[in-house]
């Protein structure tokens, strides 16, 4: 399939081999390292732009395997809580709380050794899940059931 060629990398229509509609565009360009790169977007602006800004990563010496700057911008949930304890203004007691939850509760599981990005709905069910097994349901779990409440009783007529 024939491509754009530029100055710097190509783009290249991507078709469905059944319909032949364009399903995308592919971005490709060799890298200083001599390896070669791409990227599918829906778009060919977007293929271009993209080509443009790894083109001025390069000409400004930034420029890294896209791999690596993945790796360098991967922040795991535990890194996340500990920056974030830091810069929070909270009482000492307060801190001190939330400190004992987070080494109790998430330092030592999985959860806390994955990357921010890529912690989904699912992966805090199964964190709850794990942590009722661990200390058992909460009182207010343990009294109610769902949509109720606790009733005050009712003075006695006469």
């Amino acid at each position: 399939m024939a491509g754009t060629r530029r100055g710097f990398g190509n783009t290249e229509r991507r078709k469905n081999a059944r319909t032949g509609k364009t399903t995308g565009w592919r971005a490709r360009y060799f890298g200083p390292d001599e390896g070669r790169y791409h990227q599918t977007f829906t778009t060919k602006i977007d293929a271009e732009a993209w080509l443009h800004s790894e083109e001025a990563l390069i000409a400004r010496g930034e420029w890294l395997p896209p791999a690596q700057r993945v790796a360098r911008v991967t922040v795991t949930l535990n890194e996340y809580v500990a920056v974030n304890m830091k810069v929070r203004k909270l009482a000492p007691r307060t801190r001190e709380e939330y400190e004992t939850y987070v080494e109790r509760f998430l330092t030592h599981d999985d959860l806390g050794t994955k990357a921010l990005r890529a912690i989904s709905a699912r992966d805090i069910t199964a964190w709850y899940t794990r942590l009722q097994e661990r200390t058992g349901k909460t009182m207010t779990a343990r009294v109610s059931t769902p949509g109720s409440r606790p009733r005050r009783p009712r003075p006695a007529r006469h």
